[in-house]
């Protein structure tokens, strides 16, 4: 019955080979904590992992995804259509005015736009 505990798969998180478990304090004020957490967040990461990163390499990399307006628009709009259409095949549906292929027609184009939708932010990462 132990050997049986042994051999099934560990679950959780991956070990790590070294722990990050010493501490660093860092003394600022307000406003200087303010900026180091905004740089941290455009860098997409925490503010221990930025100030590890400016420590260790002396610079952190920024990257950041500058879109154009047409393509946030385009993009809103498809989410605007795709929340239409479920709130017509909702209605629909609970009415009863439409039939079978009617229902299923909005929903392919429904999932249609979607699927756009998904490709689109696919393609932004």
């Amino acid at each position: 019955m132990i050997n049986q505990r042994d051999n099934r798969k560990k679950r959780g998180r991956p070990k790590v080979s070294q722990k990050k478990n010493i501490n660093v304090t860092v003394r600022c004020n307000t406003i200087e904590k303010k900026l180091i957490q905004d740089s941290a967040r455009k860098l997409n990461t925490s503010v221990s992992v930025y100030l590890r990163e400016l420590g260790l390499k002396g610079a952190a990399k920024i990257k950041l995804k500058t879109l154009p307006k047409e393509v946030l628009q385009f993009t809103g709009t498809l989410h605007h259509i795709t929340a239409m259409l479920n709130l017509i095949a909702r209605k629909r549906n609970s009415a009863e005015d439409l039939n079978a292929m009617d229902r299923a027609l909005i929903n392919q184009q429904m999932r249609t736009v979607q699927r756009i939708v998904e490709e689109i932010k696919a393609y932004l990462k």
